[in-house]
């Protein structure tokens, strides 16, 4: 980035509703600066270039098309293109292997498949209530939206030009909600699982914010605010009567993410940088009062097993570990994990940005978006002449 680009940038970081604050163009993700004065972004997967005046805060001139099919990271907002100063432009297509949605056992052979293999980024697949049906998102010709699965047959669920993330049934399983930056801001919404009636707004807030659960009585949603100022990545719980005022879960100096209710809605547990590495730790609900750490090495994307009695999550290896959880009123006492079997989830067990990528049936089986390509095979391209070198 040129220290012009960096000017500018530092100007215009204020307040929303500052004066200020200028859209200069609709974009998939952030856009990069490319000396001697261009723009570069994605939008609906095609990398495109315009002329940025930074001093005037201005594009002029028609946008240029400088590839077709670039691929961009849902989770950190990040196009799969990357800028030299000297104009060299280097991307990765879109496509990052194949995965399928697969059902393991206990030990970790595979027992089924839901639907085809997939390759439009099919992530944090979420079982209904039933077990019947499979919510997550999947990324097609640059547009992500929510799809359904079920024994038979894969349905789209949300249609808007937004990206369109994190679904959660209701507990009743009649609602899914998600999240979408289709109205600018990443709002939450909801919609009937039958497909029947619009999409009703949950949280309307300028802020970012990712959704992680919905409680077993149905009174709360659990949220991350990924990109405090000051604090980082937060937990938040927003109440669905009454005033539906935000309140804070877990905010702190340190990074917490991906919150999950317990069964019987008395305890979440939650992943925190707090000792460096991630790890999983249990708080009880609504607080306030200490959170105790379950895993010893490393962990991310929390599950409850059905009747509470274990918890699980992803080590940094890859494996999915299980954790006994005894519950005594309001003192948890966890036994010692033991490694189930190795995962073969996008982003091993090393991306903590990530959604989660399994879910546990009420019978015990491990529902997984596993790899079944080897995504580093993924080609980069470089664009050695482009039309932006001098």
């Amino acid at each position: 980035m040129s220290d012009l680009f960096r000017r500018f940038a530092a100007a215009t970081s204020c307040a929303l509703g500052s004066p200020l604050v200028q859209r200069l163009t609709p974009a998939d993700v952030a856009g990069a600066y490319l000396p001697p004065g261009w723009l570069l972004f994605l939008r609906q997967g095609t990398l495109v270039a315009r002329r940025f005046n930074a001093t005037a805060g201005e594009l002029t001139g028609d946008p240029i098309t400088v590839a077709d099919s670039v691929g961009f990271d849902v989770w950190n907002s990040a196009g799969a293109f990357s800028l030299s100063r000297d104009g060299i432009v280097a991307y990765r297509s879109i496509g990052t292997g194949r995965r399928q949605l697969t059902w393991f056992n206990r030990t970790g052979t595979a027992i089924g498949t839901l639907g085809a293999p997939d390759e439009n980024e099919l992530v944090d697949p979420v079982l209904s209530p039933d077990g019947r049906r499979v919510a997550a998102h999947r990324t097609v010709q640059g547009n992500t939206d929510i799809w359904l699965f079920d024994a038979g047959r894969t349905t789209r669920f949300t249609f808007d030009a937004g990206r369109d993330l994190f679904p959660i049934w209701s507990p009743d399983g009649r609602f899914v909600a998600f999240d979408s930056n289709r109205s600018g801001h990443r709002y939450f919404y909801q919609k009937r699982s039958d497909l029947s009636g619009a999409e009703v707004p949950l949280l309307e807030s300028p802020e970012d914010k990712v959704l992680n659960d919905w409680s077993p009585d149905g009174q709360f949603l659990l949220y991350v605010t990924p990109n405090d100022p000051k604090t980082g990545a937060d937990i938040w719980y927003l109440p669905l009567s009454g005033g539906r005022q935000p309140i804070p879960f877990v905010k702190t100096a340190f990074l917490e993410r991906a919150g999950q209710f317990s069964p019987d809605g008395h305890w979440v547990a939650y992943q925190s940088n707090e000792t460096g590495p991630y790890e999983i730790y249990v708080r009880g609900f609504p607080g306030p009062g200490p959170q105790q750490q379950v895993s010893t090495s490393g962990g991310i994307q929390a599950r409850w097993r059905s009747d509470g009695k274990e918890l699980y999550y992803i080590a940094p290896d890859g494996k999915l570990i299980a954790v006994p959880i005894k519950m005594n009123g309001a003192v948890l006492e966890r036994g010692t994990p033991v490694a189930l079997f190795r995962t073969r989830i996008w982003g091993g067990g090393t991306n903590a940005t990530q959604g989660q990528q399994y879910d546990v049936s009420s019978d015990g089986r491990f529902l997984l978006s596993v790899a079944i390509d080897d995504v580093t095979m993924t080609p980069i391209t470089l664009l050695l002449n482009s039309k932006l070198t001098p």
